[in-house]
């Protein structure tokens, strides 16, 4: 799918206070400030651009237009603008209709230019597997160009390597979790309504009706009823099994990719959520049941739409063909535990 879109008027440039040298951390969790954010000239954007050191810019297309998805990776950005990038189309690839920029000579579509810290795009490095950071042209919507950009496109080799073949069979359109959370970030920076417009008329996948959610394989009859200290005792460290909690049950999770083992163990360590659904949703954000922080959060229907996600995964993640003797990721049920939900 290509859509090509041309600046409709101009827009003021949102800009959020920054200074990239500045060491100072800021406790109130790297929440985007938007209340009293400055208007900013180009020529200021542009100092920014030539004086950032250590900076860099990253134009989004897809979750990190949204301030909460950025916030939720732990991720600061230090000044974002609405614009558009010259040269490339969007499109949706693979089973979840994931946006990415192809290279297209004429073509151009909206999105959001942030600027960020080296190290904090290291960390999106890690979150954008299957993508390729390369440089591309910005223009901003009184026509200043930065040709300093970097852009995420797809990389076939990378995505097969991390999600399988099956994910790869087939294109299909965004979901409307997807949808919703590029074209709500999209008008919270002031991206050009037409564009957003264009996003909302889009074919996307509606979400799956609640009565046809699955659950993981389980034998009800056999497993223990489990306790917190069992699972927080569950850290993955020094031969011990990860554990986390999901709708109700206790999750047993094998042979996951050294960065989700990081992450998970950070969670459970450092801020003692042991909550699979807390934690994915830091990667995916979903609209409709909020921003997500512990279990006191969490709805029912969260908790069963979350494990619903992980079956589908489940049929799509890349079985382990080597021949190390290691086990393929796989999540397995292995008790049960009684837990709040904010809808009890």
């Amino acid at each position: 799918m290509t859509t090509t879109a041309a600046v409709v008027g101009k827009k003021e440039l949102v800009v959020l206070p920054s200074d990239c040298d500045d060491d100072d951390d800021d406790d109130e969790g790297n929440v985007v400030q938007t209340e009293g954010a400055e208007k900013a000239t180009t020529e200021e954007a542009t100092k920014e651009k030539e004086e950032g050191g250590g900076c860099v810019w990253y134009f989004a297309i897809g979750s990190m237009c949204n301030p909460i998805s950025i916030a939720n990776r732990d991720i600061t950005v230090l000044a974002s603008y609405p614009a558009q990038v010259l040269n490339y189309a969007l499109k949706f690839f693979g089973m979840s209709g994931m946006a990415g920029a192809v290279y297209e000579t004429g073509s151009s579509f909206h999105g959001v230019l942030h600027n960020m810290s080296s190290d904090d795009k290291l960390k999106l490095d890690q979150i954008e597997m299957g993508y390729d950071a390369v440089s591309c042209t910005v223009q901003l919507y009184d026509g200043t160009m930065n040709d300093t950009a970097l852009i995420y496109v797809m990389n076939a080799e990378k995505l097969k390597e991390s999600y399988g073949e099956k994910q790869q069979e087939h294109n299909r359109p965004p979901t409307e979790r997807y949808i919703t959370i590029i074209t709500e970030g999209c008008a919270h920076y002031g991206v050009d309504e037409e564009y957003i417009h264009y996003l909302k008329s889009l074919e996307y996948q509606p979400r799956k009706d609640p009565s046809h959610f699955e659950t993981l394989p389980h034998d009800a009859e056999n497993l223990p009823t489990m306790t917190m200290a069992d699972v927080e005792a569950a850290d993955g460290k020094e031969g011990n099994p990860l554990y986390t909690t999901c709708n109700g049950k206790v999750l047993h999770h094998v042979g996951l990719p050294p960065m989700f083992v990081e992450k998970l163990q950070q969670y459970k360590i450092h801020k003692q959520i042991h909550s699979y659904e807390v934690w994915l949703h830091t990667f995916l954000y979903d609209p409709l049941y909020g921003v997500l922080k512990s279990q006191d959060d969490l709805t029912k229907l969260c908790a069963a739409a979350t494990e619903d996600q992980i079956v589908v995964w489940s049929k799509y993640r890349r079985p382990n063909t080597s021949n190390d003797g290691k086990e393929g990721p796989k999540t397995v049920v292995v008790g049960f535990i009684d837990l709040p939900y904010k809808d009890d």
